[in-house]
């Protein structure tokens, strides 16, 4: 791509955008993907938990089967949360009890 097509794609982007601007259109997009970021907050027990998404569905947890929703964290991360918003890795079922221990020698 030449010097002066990129100026006319930079100069009609800036012009988008300051349409979109003046129009009041809000953009979701985050840095890290296509949607905004979950909210967060503390539930009556004191615990951090997700706003869980309405207009998503559910996913199944590959090792409990377990219904999970994935919400994408401020750092553009994806995080499997449960029906009341709470981290699925801190209460699946078929989590690891123990972390994983090399006993013999690596063979390299």
């Amino acid at each position: 791509m030449d010097e002066a097509t990129a100026k006319q794609i930079v100069s009609l982007l800036t012009e988008i955008r300051d349409t979109l601007k003046t129009q009041g259109v809000v953009s979701q997009v985050t840095s890290g993907g296509d949607e905004a970021p979950a909210k967060r907050y503390q539930n009556a027990d004191g615990e951090w938990v997700y706003e869980v998404p309405t207009h998503k569905k559910a996913s199944k947890c590959r090792s409990c089967q377990g219904e999970i929703w994935w919400v994408k964290t401020k750092k553009g991360k994806n995080v499997p949360v449960n029906k009341d918003g709470v981290c699925h890795f801190d209460t699946c079922s078929e989590k690891r009890q123990a972390p994983v221990t090399v006993t013999d020698d690596v063979p390299f």
